[in-house]
């Protein structure tokens, strides 16, 4: 039950540090990848028979304005 008092969190840090790697890893910092990108999610908690909490998650990575910004070229 322990994860359970901690899943809250766990998945704002797990969001925290895939901001950190994306800019990592394009090379920016945190703030000059909000110019380029925008990181957004969608999560759904269930429990397990077992009791834990278990989620399902959808991470999108999108330009600055979201999902209306068109494709780069």
């Amino acid at each position: 039950m322990l994860w359970n008092a901690h899943a809250g969190p766990l998945w704002r840090r797990f969001s925290i540090y895939l901001r950190r790697e994306v800019a990592k890893r394009a090379g920016l910092s945190q703030r000059e990848l909000r110019d380029y990108a925008r990181v957004s999610f969608a999560k759904v908690a269930e429990y397990q028979k077992r009791g834990a909490v278990h989620f399902h998650a959808v991470i999108r990575i999108d330009g600055p304005g979201g999902g209306e910004t068109p494709p780069p070229t």
